[in-house]
């Protein structure tokens, strides 16, 4: 969609005569609102699902006990069926935003159906069982996303796909007592889902499939929220207790690595295959992604004395106190990338996220200073200091928003 700024340009350009300039103004505001339209029914409808699911779950736990199993599974079955449908159809008779929340109304039914209909047969309750119906889960809803473009349900899928690799890890190594080779295992599992994730989201851009924005958009959060899990003190110590102990690598754990990086090996050669200029991109991601994991390495060194400084005392190591303040300023250099990344591509959202997390981020390291120094003298600093970091926030946060956005061009820049 064309934005007033480059409507007035081209009339300032002698492009467009004013008349032209006046019908495009015209057309561009009539998009707009329809857009915002259409964005409002799509957040309404899909509150109205939620209400519907958690309204749907408590009335049939309410009622558990005194319903025939076989009528059960019958309302479960033609619930769902029923909001697939009836999403459908209404997309179809262009209702956008309903027939999209009434799709992911019926993932979100689907999973609830596997676990109720797993229960009414008393079938295993143990983590390997929980395993199976969320590897289930996510691989059907998965389907249902590419089948019925629901973006949606893509996201239900992913949820799902992370809480089944969890859990089952958990149910491979529940003989396990390698507390140090647990917490390694997991760190290889979220950075191996990390790298599959942006795997997909290159493949996905060389076959210019509508699911892009959506993989590219997570695996920027993905990683956002690993930076910033590293950038809290309480963390890095957890972190440092990681060794290597073989009964915590599991053939489950292994297989999901080595698939995870298959993903990413296929997806990146055929992006470069499609698009040469894509390598340094991804070159950029492997750097990130090594970079992470030495982060994580090198809470290893974290023996030596506590720190104290000016007063402030923590039971922290002075190596691991040195290599939180590291962790942070790169964080602050991811942040700052990833809004550089968002203007190139032209997506808002990924600049919204960037900036909203670098807000974030601020606010924790300041509630963190409020909670770690004491006394009078360092509550009124700090108070002080908070009240003016509000004000000057108030007044420039949405300046700085404001010319970010203005920045970032694109297709997705100017559809959302």
């Amino acid at each position: 969609m064309v934005d007033d700024k480059q409507i007035k340009q081209w009339l300032k350009d002698g492009t467009i005569n004013q008349a032209q300039a006046k019908k495009m103004l015209a057309d561009a505001s009539k998009e707009d609102s329809q857009v915002k339209s259409n964005k409002f029914i799509f957040v309404i409808a899909t509150i109205g699902a939620i209400l519907i699911f958690v309204g749907f779950a408590w009335l049939i736990a309410k009622n558990w006990h005194i319903i025939p199993s076989m009528l059960k599974i019958l309302i479960l079955v033609c619930a769902t069926l029923a909001a697939f449908i009836f999403g459908v159809l209404l997309r179809q008779n262009d209702h956008e935003g309903v027939g999209r929340a009434l799709i992911a109304l019926g993932a979100l039914l689907f999973i609830l159906s596997l676990f109720l209909i797993s229960q009414i047969y008393f079938l295993e309750a143990s983590m390997q069982h929980y395993a199976w119906l969320l590897l289930f889960a996510w691989t059907i809803i998965v389907i249902t996303a590419y089948l019925l473009d629901s973006q949606e349900n893509l996201m239900i899928a992913l949820l799902a796909f992370f809480s089944w690799a969890v859990v089952q890890y958990i149910s491979s190594i529940s003989t396990s007592r390698a507390e140090g080779g647990i917490v390694l295992g997991f760190i290889l599992m979220f950075l191996s889902a990390g790298a599959l994730l942006y795997g997909l989201s290159v493949l996905h851009n060389a076959i210019k499939h509508a699911f892009t924005e959506i993989y590219r958009f997570w695996t920027v959060r993905y990683f956002l929220i690993i930076f910033y899990i590293l950038s809290f003190q309480s963390i890095l110590p957890i972190l440092s207790n990681y060794y290597f102990e073989a009964s915590a690598f599991p053939i489950f754990l292994i297989s999901f690595i080595v698939i995870c990086f298959f993903g990413f090996i296929v997806g990146t050669l055929y992006a470069t295959s499609k698009n040469t200029s894509s390598i340094n991109e991804i070159g950029v991601f492997i750097g990130i992604l090594a970079l992470l994991f030495v982060m994580i390495l090198l809470t290893k060194i974290g023996g030596g004395s506590t720190s104290d400084f000016l007063g402030y005392s923590r039971a922290l190591s002075l190596s691991l106190w040195f290599l939180w303040i590291i962790n942070n300023i790169i964080f602050i250099g991811f942040i700052i990338l990833m809004i550089w990344y968002g203007q190139r591509i032209g997506s808002t959202h990924i600049v919204n996220t960037a900036s909203a997390v670098f807000i974030l981020d601020i606010i924790s390291r300041y509630i963190g200073f409020w909670m770690d120094f004491s006394g009078y003298l360092a509550f009124s600093i700090l108070a002080i200091l908070g009240g003016i970091m509000l004000i000057l926030g108030a007044w420039q946060v949405p300046k700085w928003r404001k010319k970010l956005l203005e920045q970032t061009k694109g297709p997705e820049g100017s559809k959302r």
